[in-house]
């Protein structure tokens, strides 16, 4: 047990990095408010779950979920960026209404499917795999502050929580 133990710090270690920011990407969210990343972010810490696949939906819910309840009241900004570009484009549209029959409208404001910049974002991300869902910790001015991603689902959570209140 100890030495998976280890492993798990080991890697989790790996997720803290140098400051980067992310890349300068326009989007539009599913209520159609045009979203500038970074210059949109206004809160000290803001989470950024991006996907890179169809299949990435439900782990990208799934971490939605559960870190808004492990933020127990306190408010941090929660994006949703599945990352598009890789599609054609006469499909996009089909694409995005896709997610907005499958989005609760609450969520309408923060989700914004992104069309460019695929390869920034994947490197940025650590992308290892398309179905998983990949969750960056990042400040008001876009830099990165940690990463996380893969499944179980509970442990990139219990680790962004973890950075988030170190954070505050």
């Amino acid at each position: 047990m100890r030495p998976v133990l280890l492993m798990l710090a080991a890697m989790l270690s790996l997720n803290v990095l140098c400051a980067e920011p992310i890349p300068v990407t326009k989007a539009t969210t599913l209520s159609g408010r045009p979203l500038k990343l970074p210059a949109d972010l206004t809160a000290p810490v803001n989470v950024l779950i991006v996907g890179f696949s169809q299949k990435s939906a439900e782990p990208m819910k799934e971490t939605t979920i559960k870190l808004k309840q492990g933020f127990a009241g306190k408010p941090v900004p929660v994006y949703l960026l599945p990352n598009i570009a890789g599609a054609p484009g006469f499909v996009r549209g089909l694409i995005v209404r896709g997610m907005k029959s499958d989005t609760p409208k609450t969520e309408w404001d923060t989700f914004a499917p992104v069309t460019e910049k695929d390869k920034e974002w994947k490197r940025l991300a650590g992308f290892r795999g398309p179905d998983d869902a990949y969750v960056l910790l990042v400040d008001r001015q876009g830099e990165i502050l940690w990463t996380g991603h893969g499944l179980p689902v509970s442990e990139t959570v219990r680790a962004a929580l973890a950075e988030i209140d170190k954070r505050r």
